[in-house]
């Protein structure tokens, strides 16, 4: 028996309902499902149609494959689902993931390659110029700047050296010219006193500090030796020490042997070099206001000399102090 019509309701209620097979008139078979099939027609499928026309991702594998596949137990799942499953991180990029690692290449390509430079890293480089160490540390081409550079040099505008530690400055010593007669072999001579009060407040650990006088100096044999002239080769030495009663020499001397047979040897001029250790005195604070130039001679005759200066009072001593080596 068949009746074919249509119902249109907003609400229909059915007690039970009985699925007939159009084809074979007689009832749908136990366990089938129902599917919408072609322009919306339902269909009933088997279990087994069903679970063949579904596919797994983005594979063609379908659920039944899988099934089968993992039928002998779950002991053999792992291998079923690496040979039927598209792993998650090689699928990562198809979907735009982008990893760590390949970010940070890309933002280094954007620095080394396309010469990016960040406001942040111009920032610490144009903060730093005066120490080329911390530039040269910095994750950026710009950083290239302070490589093979020693740690305390930098760039520094002309405009402001002696803000930054360079200053070079005549000075007026302290004292007169002087003639000493007898030299006496052995024996230290006070010469005269150069302050350095402003200096020696910018004294840092990379000073190169230099005072350049200008002696006139010239050394004749004693009129109380006979001969006339230089008997023995003469070692003469200049140096600096703290002014008033202190003889430890401070930073390094002036050393010269003047040879025998001359009537007199004349020194134009001296330069001093100090650094930051050595222009102060082991178990003293602090560096000194002022220094005074001390003269020795001793030679192997014990042959007593004259020493006559002529330093002008004015471009006679000048001092030079670079914090920027």
């Amino acid at each position: 028996m068949a009746s074919k019509f249509t119902y249109d309701t907003n609400i229909l209620r059915i007690r039970e309902v009985f699925a007939i097979n159009p084809q074979k008139q007689s009832f749908i078979e136990p366990y089938q499902i129902p599917m919408i099939y072609n322009e919306g027609r339902l269909k009933w499928w088997s279990p087994l149609e069903f679970f063949s026309s579904i596919s797994v991702g983005t594979t063609s594998t379908t659920v039944l494959d899988l099934l089968n596949a993992i039928q002998p137990g779950l002991s053999s799942l792992s291998s079923a689902i690496s040979s039927v499953l598209v792993s998650t991180v090689n699928g990562l990029g198809d979907a735009g993931y982008v990893s760590t690692s390949y970010l940070e290449n890309k933002i280094r390509l954007l620095s080394y390659v396309y010469h990016y430079i960040s406001a942040t890293t111009l920032y610490d480089v144009v903060a730093n110029l005066g120490n080329l160490s911390i530039i040269g540390g910095l994750p950026n081409p710009m950083g290239q700047i302070g490589c093979n550079y020693p740690v305390n040099r930098g760039f520094v505008s002309t405009q402001y050296l002696s803000t930054y530690g360079y200053k070079m400055s005549s000075i007026n010593w302290i004292g007169e010219n002087y003639h000493q007669a007898p030299f006496v072999t052995g024996t230290v001579l006070d010469g005269p006193v150069v302050p350095i009060n402003w200096f020696s407040t910018q004294i840092v650990s990379s000073t190169q500090f230099f005072i350049d006088i200008n002696t006139n100096l010239v050394l004749t044999p004693d009129a109380g030796h006979a001969g006339g002239g230089i008997t023995a080769t003469v070692n003469f030495s200049t140096f600096f020490t703290r002014a008033g009663a202190y003889v430890v020499p401070l930073g390094e001397p002036v050393v010269i042997d003047i040879p025998p047979g001359l009537s007199s040897y004349t020194i134009g001029s001296m330069r001093f070099p100090f650094n930051h250790c050595n222009i102060r005195e082991t178990g003293i604070d602090g560096f000194p206001d002022s220094l005074q130039l001390r003269f020795y001679q001793t030679n192997a005759d014990n042959q007593d000399l004259a020493i006559t200066s002529a330093i002008p009072k004015t471009s006679g001593v000048f001092a030079t102090l670079n914090n920027l080596m």
